[in-house]
């Protein structure tokens, strides 16, 4: 395959856009508009302090665009900045185990912050987030796991195309402009697996620099800025430059289903591969009553790059916590869940947590690595001091399109969210109401999201 991979993907983007999507479609583009709204809110609480203190230091002059949760008026770029940013310090954002990218917190971080632009409907806002994660997980798709293996984080780097790509949808762009703007997306595509490491806050920045950069260059575009024959395929272009990789994957014979359609909602507040070993605990405890001062040792059998940036049992703060496996199913067995208020302070520090994870060794399963991406599982083994042995493998974590969430469980995920933020039960209520219509009830939505008090 020798041909424009750039035009292979716009022309993929822009037959889906003018085919018309189905109801069905329609619909799980509204579920992960109605999960990301309740992680985005649960975020912003989280970094409240360090985000009010960035949007008055002057970084951004003040305009009429408003991050989600947020009361004032900042310019586009940093209204798509903070939108990233605090939809993904929750660890709670979407994802996909095929290109191992979180798709919607770059490409609706873009899309809404430009939500409140006069003129713009609820059905520009769902074409965007389809075609921006159908762009970015292509994107995805076709360069891991070699992608990840340098070193790169892919909600960064594929994050940016997806949220050019969402973005321009919005602002109107034409076959050739979007073009373009995919191109000036590919020049800043950028995002580091090493800036999140200890105590680092920057694995949400990593999304927050891809939103903003998106629509970046989605205006430039609309200026009239152009790209290259080939940014994603040339020999210096976004595939060799990042995978040593020629082509996009056979992405074609997939259509005319999305890739939204494969992506997975999070029930727990942890990196998802820690999911599978947690739900096999969970299975566990439910299944057989142990003690857990008399647990010998854990072993967790998965995938090779689950254990890569996965398997330190000391962390070092809430963001390495939610990337250890170890601590994060050790939290579980102790607490009973793991949601944004078990990973605090207290929890990193407890002696019954800690010393459990210190017991919690991850092994790579040949067998479950040679399933991977079809299946990312665990085989979780707890031994006894007795010797007793208790084993539950997971195949596919809940919240998988295997294993899905359906909408009463979404529905529940944004309240308790939307709870934790302190919006009241009725602003919540309003907010799923016109989630679900949004066609007609749009502007209504926006305004709540950027106009309203917290209890």
């Amino acid at each position: 395959m020798n041909f424009n991979q750039t035009d292979r993907l716009v022309n993929h983007l822009m037959n889906l856009s003018s085919n018309g999507f189905t109801s069905e479609q329609l619909l799980f583009a509204k579920r992960v508009l109605l999960d990301y709204i309740g992680v985005s809110l649960a975020g912003r609480k989280l970094l409240i302090g360090k985000l009010n203190e960035l949007e008055s230091t002057g970084l951004f002059s003040t305009g009429d665009f408003i991050p989600i949760g947020g009361d004032t008026g900042i310019n586009a770029m940093g209204a798509a900045l903070v939108n990233g940013m605090q939809s993904h310090v929750a660890d709670l954002d979407d994802g996909t185990r095929f290109g191992a990218i979180h798709p919607g917190t770059t490409a609706i971080s873009a899309v809404l912050a430009i939500g409140n632009t006069i003129g713009i409907t609820g059905n520009q806002i769902l074409s965007g987030i389809i075609l921006g994660y159908e762009s970015s997980i292509i994107l995805a798709n076709s360069i891991q796991p070699e992608h990840k293996l340098r070193g790169y984080h892919t909600t960064g780097t594929c994050g940016t195309i997806g949220a050019a790509v969402g973005s321009g949808i919005v602002l109107g762009l034409n076959k050739e402009s979007l073009k373009h703007s995919i191109s000036a997306a590919t020049t800043v595509a950028s995002g580091l697996l090493g800036a999140y490491k200890d105590d680092s806050d920057l694995k949400a920045f990593n999304a927050g620099q891809a939103a903003m950069n998106g629509l970046c260059a989605s205006y430039l575009a609309k200026a009239g800025f152009k790209g290259p024959v080939d940014s994603i395929g040339n020999r210096s272009g976004f595939l060799n430059a990042f995978a040593a990789v020629e082509n996009l994957t056979d992405f074609e014979k997939d259509s005319p289903s999305l890739q939204m359609e494969k992506i997975y909602f999070k029930p727990f507040a942890a990196c998802r591969h820690a999911h599978p070993a947690i739900q096999a605990v969970k299975i566990l405890q439910n299944k057989h009553t142990f003690q857990l001062a008399q647990i010998k040792s854990i072993k967790v059998y998965t995938y090779k790059l689950g254990i890569q940036s996965h398997d330190h049992q000391v962390v070092n703060g809430i963001h390495d916590a939610k990337m250890s496996t170890p601590f994060s199913i050790s939290l579980f067995m102790y607490n009973g869940s793991a949601g944004l208020n078990d990973f605090t302070e207290g929890n990193l520090s407890r002696p019954e947590i800690q010393n459990l994870a210190i017991k919690t060794q991850l092994v790579e399963d040949a067998d479950i690595s040679a399933a991977v991406p079809n299946k990312r599982g665990a085989r979780v083994a707890i031994e006894m001091l007795n010797g007793e042995l208790f084993v539950e493998k997971v195949d596919y974590p809940l919240g998988e399109p295997e294993a899905p969430m359906d909408d009463v469980a979404i529905e529940t995920k944004f309240k308790e969210l939307a709870k934790f933020y302190g919006l009241s039960e009725e602003i919540g209520n309003n907010i799923i109401h016109d989630v679900w219509n949004i066609e007609n009830c749009y502007p209504s939505l926006f305004k709540t999201l950027t106009n309203h008090k917290r209890t």
